[in-house]
């Protein structure tokens, strides 16, 4: 369970991201954190999320977002809401500078226990070529986080008769890298609160 201060670092990926409110002190309603990204991190795959709303606000930097289907060019200051059910891609950060942004998130839907096991996936370098989850884990989480979420990529109907046999498969191969002790689940056993292990 995400506390607020508690910090997730992968300098490798070019992310650091600190909860700043959770949801075990908004009963849910809410999470927000900050995401540090250097230069060229933060891209993700485009996707929707079916009942979560979602605002990002710049604090440094400049950034790139895409919310259905148009491409924004972000500065500090700037804010993105991104209501449920709307194609996007999270900002991220483009630029030769490094960046920051708020996230805030309403319903939280357990997105703090996603991207835990997201930043673990990627501290222990097991994420994609295109430094994403691939299908297989992002199936695997979906059968542990109540969140309901979808990529753009693929039929909706494709994916919910899909993913659970794929996240079967995941947890036949370990998709989230549970079972090697020193890469035990939950990620705050190799991430401390001030981001060092």
């Amino acid at each position: 369970m995400a506390k607020p201060g508690e910090i997730l670092n992968v300098p490798h990926w070019g992310r650091r991201l600190e909860f700043k409110t959770t949801a075990s002190e908004t009963n849910g309603k809410t999470m927000e954190a900050v995401i540090d990204l250097k230069p060229s991190a933060g891209k993700a795959a485009e996707h929707i999320h079916e009942n979560t709303h979602e605002r990002y606000t710049v604090l440094t930097g400049t950034m790139r977002v895409k919310v259905d289907g148009k491409f924004r060019r972000l500065k500090a200051g700037d804010v993105v809401d991104i209501p449920p059910g709307t194609p996007h891609i999270n900002p991220w950060n483009n630029s030769r500078e490094d960046a920051s942004v708020q996230l805030w998130l309403s319903p939280e839907n357990g997105y703090e226990e996603f991207l835990e096991i997201m930043y673990h996936i990627a501290k222990v370098d097991k994420l994609s070529r295109k430094k994403d989850l691939n299908p297989v884990q992002y199936a695997t989480i979906g059968e542990r986080v109540p969140a309901v979420d979808y990529l753009t990529s693929m039929p909706i109907i494709a994916q919910q008769v899909g993913a659970p046999v794929i996240a079967a498969f995941g947890r036949l191969t370990d998709a989230l890298r549970e079972n090697e002790p020193e890469l035990m689940m939950p990620p705050q056993v190799a991430v401390s609160k001030n981001g060092k292990k």
